[in-house]
């Protein structure tokens, strides 16, 4: 008995030393790493794992030892089941989904699914193994079909179920998917997330076509009469206003026939005190309109120098802000504000066409000009609450178009209304249009200002490189991307966090890394913010990035390329205390780096921010 005991140990044993083992690979500093040992030299190991081969130094290694891997557990399980089984299939798929075998549980999912259709359970979970293998609309597409069978379904597992949403949809630009999220959130009652899949049509899938962004409208048009707007002015984006009220014209001209003509006439303190009330009307309306996300901030100046030289357009007269370049440039700053709006008193002097009103786009760098002239016939309160939204508009026609490089369709031509505004006033035109075609994202982030004086973020931990041989690593997670906070000296997946301190405002990641070809870095910093801080983050690359804040990806950017500073700006928001801020870039030929920089909405350095290379002890 004890010898059949025995025989029966050691076939057992032979059987187990006969799977496959994973090599696991103690470091004299104490890390590990998990893979497989393909290649031993004298000097050198190379460790195959699941994030791609590792070289290391035999002089690093304390230890190796053998585990069995998951693989031929699976491959162990999937020899015993029955081909027409799906619940077999079903659990066998879970499994892989739980060891994360990703291609696997397709297979088991697909093979459940087959053989019946109707099974909710794996629908959800293929969707999660195509979401990891970055099947972003193969995961949708089953999710959809979750949600068409049950649209309550995701109430055991909800927050995993939108985060994978969410995080499917972030890098994709095309209309399909951001469709399938706003159908699948307002399927659940999501009103807010909803809204937001919808504005990403607009503001994101820059290939959508003009009936998909009106589709958006619709549900956008909806959405809004379920989510209430924002009524606390300090969350709303700030667009900056002076208003120069020139209180006297005084001004000689000769007419056609060479008579000479003269006006003198002057703003009385009511009429100023009109325009200013005009003006807090119309800042109110944006708010109104905006849903919230855009402040009016006025600065009033009245200017007693009066104006005494107008420029002439085919015989008739136009006032130029350069005429008034003298008593401007004493009041107001280069970057001072987006609009310089003057007011003044035409009196009967001919105009030209457009003298009355016009906007003046390049009249002084990084603000846009607009001037009204005040005429007896017009009523002074109605004119220039008209003229400022009118020609508001066009100034952030240029924010969106001409500064956040937005396409020019996505901005209408406020002279000339899409067809589908047929029979609209235009008053209602210009309010839809503030509420469907400008979104969150691009309220959030109009300026007209572009001089950042904010400096550039020069220090950083870095960690690196990771083999990027077959143009995947951009999207492989390498050292937990998510939850990271590192140190100096801290090691994540084999490689040691150093200090990357760069004299220039470029962070040259070559000069720090070899090889550095083909491969993948991040660059770590944490941001203390003395309070909730709603900021702006400059961001620019070589080749493609990732970007994360708090854990939270913010953008992805997988297309080759130089750097450039101003690449791209993204709104973002400090919270009060610690931030982590990680940025990964591929190397996919040339160079390879990066710029990173904070600013206000003003594109202003933010007082008090602090950064730091190592994990502060607030933060857990």
């Amino acid at each position: 008995m004890k010898k059949a005991v025995g025989l029966c140990l050691i076939i057992f044993l032979m059987l187990w030393a006969s799977v496959v083992y994973a090599d696991v690979i103690h470091l004299r500093d104490g890390g590990t790493i998990e893979g497989e040992i393909i290649e031993e030299t004298k000097d050198i190991v190379k460790v195959k794992t699941t994030y791609g081969v590792i070289s290391l130094q035999k002089n690093q290694i304390a230890s190796t030892e053998k585990r069995v891997t998951d693989e031929k557990i699976y491959k162990k399980r999937a020899s015993k089941i029955k081909p027409n089984d799906p619940e077999a299939h079903y659990q066998l798929g879970l499994f892989c989904i739980k060891k994360r075998l990703n291609d696997y549980a397709i297979k088991e999912l697909e093979a459940v699914l087959r053989l019946k259709p109707e099974h909710i359970d794996a629908s959800y979970y293929l969707g999660i193994a195509y979401e990891r293998k970055e099947k972003y609309k193969k995961a949708l597409g089953k999710f959809e079909e979750v949600l068409k069978q049950n649209p309550f379904y995701s109430a055991r597992d909800k927050d995993r179920f939108f985060n994978l949403l969410k995080k499917a949809k972030e890098s994709e630009n095309y209309f399909e998917v951001h469709s399938y999220l706003g159908n699948a959130y307002e399927r659940q009652g999501k009103h807010e997330e909803a809204l937001a899949a919808w504005e990403r049509v607009i503001d994101t899938c820059f290939e959508s076509t003009e009936e998909e962004r009106e589709r958006a409208r619709r549900h956008l048009r909806i959405l809004h009469k379920k989510i209430p707007p924002n009524k606390n002015p300090a969350k709303a984006n700030v667009w900056d206003m002076f208003i120069a009220i020139v209180r006297k014209t005084d001004f000689t001209w000769v007419d056609k026939e060479g008579v000479v003509k003269h006006v003198a006439v002057s703003l009385t303190d009511k009429q100023i005190d009109a325009i200013r009330s005009s003006m807090m009307d119309f800042a109110q309306w944006v708010f109104e309109h905006s849903r919230g996300q855009m402040r009016i901030n006025l600065k009033f100046k009245a200017i007693d120098e009066p104006i005494s030289k107008i420029s002439t357009s085919r015989g008739k007269y136009m006032l130029k802000p350069e005429d008034m370049r003298n008593s401007i440039i004493k009041l107001y700053k280069q970057g001072e504000a987006d609009t310089l709006a003057i007011f003044w008193n035409s009196g009967d002097i001919p105009l030209a066409h457009g003298g009355y009103c016009f906007s003046h786009g390049s009249a002084r760098k990084n603000a846009s000009v607009f001037l009204c002239a005040i005429l007896p016939k017009f009523d002074i309160v109605s004119r220039t609450f008209n003229v400022a939204r009118h020609e508001w508009l066009h100034n952030l026609d240029s924010a969106i178009t001409n500064i956040l490089k937005y396409k020019k369709e996505l901005f209408p031509d406020i002279h000339h209304p899409p067809a589908s505004y047929k029979g609209y006033s235009k008053d209602l035109f210009y309010e839809d249009m503030m509420k469907t075609w400008v979104t969150s994202k691009m309220w959030q982030e109009a300026t007209i200002i572009d001089v950042i004086t904010a400096p550039f973020i020069r220090n950083w931990l870095v960690c690196g490189p990771f083999d990027n041989s077959k143009k995947n690593g951009l999207a492989t997670d390498f050292i937990y991307e998510e939850h990271v906070k590192p140190s100096l000296g801290k090691v994540s997946n084999g490689k040691r966090w150093k200090e990357l301190k760069s004299a220039k405002d470029n962070i040259d990641l070559r000069k720090s890394f070899k090889p550095n070809n083909y491969v993948v870095a991040y660059a770590h910093t944490y941001i203390y913010s003395p309070k909730e801080e709603r900021a702006r983050l400059w961001i620019g690359n070589d080749d493609g990035a990732r970007v994360w804040l708090n854990g939270r990806l913010i953008r992805e950017s997988p297309a080759p390329g130089g750097a450039r500073p101003w690449e791209e700006l993204i709104p973002i928001i400090l919270k009060k205390g610690w931030n982590r801020l990680l940025v990964k870039v591929d190397q996919l030929g040339k160079g390879w780096g990066f710029y990173a920089r904070i600013c206000d909405n003003r594109s202003k350095e933010i007082k008090g921010l602090k950064y730091q290379l190592n994990r502060p002890q607030e933060m857990k």
